[in-house]
């Protein structure tokens, strides 16, 4: 009898024990997920502190009156910032590269030029080449549930005509990505030229980068105006995604 009482004694223990470690192991898993949950929400706090370095703009812009944008794709959202070149870039900026001096309201008018065939943005590594379907309506393009991308290709004007060009691009570091758009900020920021430039196969016209614009996923509203822009989007900040940086150019010169 008493040998049995030993045994259920010994077992009782055994089971005590393992519920106070299976109870700590429970309580280090929790502790875990608390510290890996604060970590994960901290960096994504981190990430979009980050975005407000994105907003930066070039020396001498002006800005443009409300009344010059002329149509838009969406509503309720937040479009880029209305800035312009001054008079003196104009003429100083295509004549260094090779290209003719041009003034942005001296661009063709809208559904006169053919589509854009390539943008390149040597400075931040860009180099791609596209078709009416990579433009607008890209996989990039899933992320802006604000953007009506039938009304955005609706807007989006041809290199070299007045009105804004619109180009979507994925956050790849790749050549052809627009992953290298996060360098402009600084580049712009510092007083360095950003020139991009885009061709339709056989005219190159030049645009000189103006300013940066950060917009939520779902307020990004395109639209156009008087002056011959364009624009290239891609989202950030990586692995959220869910903010679009905008690179804004305005025309300078053809070739």
């Amino acid at each position: 009898m008493e040998i049995g009482l030993d045994y259920m004694h010994m077992r009782s223990r055994a089971q005590h024990a393992l519920l106070r470690w299976a109870g700590i192991v429970v309580l280090l898993i929790g502790i875990g997920l608390v510290l890996s949950g604060g970590a994960y929400y901290g960096y994504i706090y981190l990430l979009r502190s980050d975005l407000e370095r994105f907003t930066v703009q070039r020396d001498g812009l002006q800005n443009i009156p409300a009344t010059a944008a002329t149509a838009e794709a969406g509503s309720g959202g937040v479009t880029i910032t209305p800035l312009a070149l001054s008079d003196p870039a104009y003429l100083e900026q295509g004549d260094e590269l090779g290209f003719v001096p041009v003034r942005s309201d001296w661009a063709a008018a809208p559904g006169t030029q053919p589509p854009i065939t390539r943008v390149s943005v040597s400075d931040l590594g860009i180099d791609r080449k596209l078709d009416a379907d990579s433009v607008i309506g890209i996989s990039s393009t899933d992320y802006a549930s604000g953007v009506d991308l039938t009304a955005a290709a609706a807007i989006s004007v041809n290199p070299g005509e007045r009105g804004a060009s619109w180009v979507f691009g994925e956050s790849s570091q790749a050549i052809d990505g627009f992953g290298g758009l996060t360098d402009a900020p600084g580049l712009l920021s510092d007083g360095e030229e950003v020139f991009i430039v885009v061709s339709n196969g056989s005219r190159e016209y030049l645009y000189l980068g103006t300013h940066t614009d950060v917009i939520h996923k779902t307020k990004l509203q395109l639209s156009s105006g008087n002056r011959a822009t364009v624009h290239l989007v891609t989202p950030v900040p990586p692995g959220l995604n869910d903010h679009f940086l905008v690179l804004s150019g305005e025309l300078v010169g053809m070739r």
